[in-house]
């Protein structure tokens, strides 16, 4: 698929703030893949053998990770929502997330068939997700 940049210089987004962004969304497979992988209970191989040369508590370890997937995750998926409430959901993380080019995306998942519309969706959804990242950060 190629991904043509789109202009988000009217929201305050630059070129590679934008990138930052499409590569944020495009880890969403696999921070939901890795948020599943740490639900389960996990323990070391009880070979016998002393293990490894660090101090820690692997359970809460893997808990943090997982927290974080799971905020990542979570503000993706409630910046698609807020583009106009909802109704392009699928459509964007169809699209933002997994890569899906808009001609393979399912018409029944968008409230128009306006081309025009979708990208515009998608520049909000963009904006908005710049904006949380901000927030989130504190600036």
């Amino acid at each position: 698929m190629r991904d043509r940049p789109i202009q988000l210089d009217q929201y305050g987004i630059s070129y590679w703030e934008y990138r930052e962004l499409v590569c944020f969304c495009k880890q969403y497979q696999h921070k939901r893949m890795k948020a599943r992988e740490l639900l389960g209970v996990s323990s070391p191989d009880m070979s016998g053998m002393p293990k490894g040369n660090t101090v820690g508590h692997p359970t809460e370890s893997a808990a943090i990770k997982r927290m974080v997937y799971l905020e990542d995750i979570e503000l993706i998926e409630s910046a698609a929502r807020e583009v106009d409430g909802g109704s392009w959901y699928k459509s964007l993380i169809e699209n933002c997330c997994y890569g899906k080019p808009y001609k393979a995306l399912n018409p029944h998942d968008m409230p128009t068939s306006h081309r025009q519309s979708f990208f515009t969706a998608r520049k909000q959804f963009f904006w908005i997700l710049h904006r949380k990242k901000l927030e989130l950060r504190g600036t």
